[in-house]
C-alpha cells in the first residue's frame, strides 16, 4: 500500500470514528446509523461498506447496545412520557386561547353595544 492510501485510509477511520463520538455524545437517544455517521464524517456510505468492514461492524454493535442498554430505553422512555404531557399541556393552551380569543370578541361587542347606547 502507498502512503497516500494509508493516509485516506487512516482519515476516514479518524472521521468515522469523530463522527460516532459526535453522534453518541450529542444525541443519546437517537439511534445512530451507518448512513447518518457517514453522512456527518462526509465519507462515502458504499466506500465504508466495501473497504472498511470493520468500521461498519463496530457502528452497528454500538447501535445494538445501545438498544439493549436498559438506561436507553428508561430514558427513551422517559422521553416519550415528556413528549406526551408536553403535547397534552399544549391541547390545554389552545383551547384556553380559543376561549380567551372569543371572551375577546364578546367584550368588544358588549362595549360597541354600550357605546352605541350612550351616543343615543
Amino acid at each position: 500500500m502507498t502512503s497516500k492510501k494509508i493516509n485516506e485510509k487512516s482519515s476516514i477511520v479518524t472521521k468515522v470514528r469523530a463522527a460516532i463520538l459526535a453522534h453518541v455524545s450529542s444525541s443519546p437517544l437517537l439511534p445512530i446509523s451507518v448512513s447518518a455517521i457517514c453522512l456527518n464524517a462526509g465519507v462515502n456510505r458504499a466506500n465504508l461498506y466495501s473497504h472498511h468492514k470493520d468500521l461498519v461492524h463496530e457502528i452497528l454493535s454500538i447501535g445494538v447496545a445501545r438498544r439493549t442498554d436498559k438506561s436507553y430505553r428508561e430514558n427513551k422512555k422517559d422521553m416519550l412520557c415528556i413528549i406526551q404531557e408536553r403535547d397534552e399541556i399544549s391541547s390545554r393552551y389552545n383551547a384556553l386561547l380559543i376561549v380567551c380569543l372569543e371572551l375577546q370578541a364578546e367584550i368588544k361587542m358588549l362595549r360597541a353595544e354600550l357605546a352605541t347606547r350612550h351616543i343615543r
